[in-house]
């Protein structure tokens, strides 16, 4: 199914929407992303306008707002989310919490895994992303993944697997082969300062402007984030992947010039007398993950593929889960940076990398 709205469209095919945004500006960028979702009939439409759902939103809008002015947010994405606004018909304001409360509503967040590996002739990027369980068997009911490709002039090109009508960017890729990946930590000391970035527009500011590893650690010192990060910055061209460990305090660069595996605690001491609880978890995952890719001197989809649904630790998820594949994996895909190619899960239920086949979009530069 193809639904077209000025210079944009989204495609449906085998249970994954590909939306492809190219308007003149963000404003117009939001507008027709929410035209499209209406068209489509996607159900995050329906479920934001339930009146209980407005109810709640509401109450978190009117606990939350007093803490908003201290999270910088540029101008731009405000813009964009007007223009989800004033095209589907949902509260501005709603809008603006479900992008934003997550930077004041710290016990919730996205608690992923991130393997990035380096064949000879291409650059794979393995990804699942978590959440808590019952929040995962809701977001696949009503805010299923979409991959967006959006293009604003003066900006790069870039493509990321998302949530409906986030402004932000969990992880993805630009055309110049930088990939992003973010992962939210729990258990942390933070000291947010006054007028920190938005957490999950760092990620999306980052595939708009750079295009090296250099540019984006400039980029990442000079742009602190409200909330504590592992973020994988990996580079097609230059062959290589840096682990940035972010607190609001301190940064810290883990590089690497192999494969290199990321989870949700912080890996170095200097950045572990952050955490205030328990990483035991992450650090059973990110051993099996090492144990998963060490096996391996190519790769190829199907190994990737494989290792994500691995579940080897059980399938359980108390907050973040010991296995890649675990009762609160929302997410599951493969990122081919060399070849523009995205692998992933059409799952419907809980854990996605073992309910769905990996679905294949190959990207078309040309529009």
């Amino acid at each position: 199914m193809l639904y077209k709205y000025n210079n944009s469209y989204i495609k449906i095919n085998n249970g994954i929407q590909y939306l492809r945004l190219n308007e003149k500006n963000y404003y117009s960028t939001g507008y027709a992303y929410g035209t499209l979702l209406l068209k489509s009939k996607n159900p995050i439409i329906k479920f934001l306008k339930k009146r209980f759902v407005k109810i709640i939103l509401s109450i978190i809008y009117s606990i939350t707002k007093r803490h908003y002015k201290f999270i910088r947010i540029p101008k731009e994405y405000l813009e964009e989310i007007r223009g989800y606004a004033d095209s589907t018909g949902i509260s501005y304001n709603h809008l603006f919490c479900v992008n934003f409360c997550f930077d004041v509503l710290k016990r919730y967040g996205f608690h992923c895994s991130t393997i990035s590996f380096f064949n000879k002739n291409s650059v794979l990027i393995g990804r699942n992303t978590d959440l808590l369980p019952f929040l995962t068997k809701s977001a696949l009911k009503y805010a299923k993944s979409i991959v967006i490709d959006i293009s604003i002039p003066k900006k790069r090109r870039f493509t990321h697997v998302s949530i409906p009508l986030l402004i932000g960017v969990l992880n993805g890729f630009n055309d110049k082969g930088i990939a992003v990946n973010s992962h939210q930590i729990l258990y942390v000391k933070e000291d947010t300062k006054e007028n920190n970035l938005a957490t999950h527009l760092l990620m999306r500011m980052l595939l708009e402007n750079i295009s090296n590893l250099k540019d984006g650690e400039l980029f990442i010192k000079n742009n602190i984030t409200m909330r504590s990060l592992n973020l994988v910055l990996t580079s097609e061209k230059e062959k290589k992947s840096i682990i940035f460990e972010i607190n609001p305090s301190k940064i810290n660069l883990i590089e690497s010039n192999g494969p290199l595996c990321c989870t949700t605690h912080f890996e170095s001491k200097e950045m572990q007398k952050f955490h205030n609880g328990p990483i035991k978890s992450s650090q059973i995952r990110l051993k099996s993950m090492n144990c998963l890719v060490d096996k391996y001197n190519q790769i190829t989809y199907k190994d990737l593929i494989n290792i994500l649904k691995d579940y080897s630790n059980g399938l359980e998820n108390k907050g973040t889960g010991k296995s890649l594949t675990n009762e609160g994996t929302y997410q599951s895909f493969v990122f081919d940076l060399t070849n523009n190619i995205i692998l992933i899960s059409n799952g419907n239920k809980k854990p996605v990398s073992l309910t769905g086949e990996y679905v294949k979009l190959k990207l078309n530069n040309g529009n």
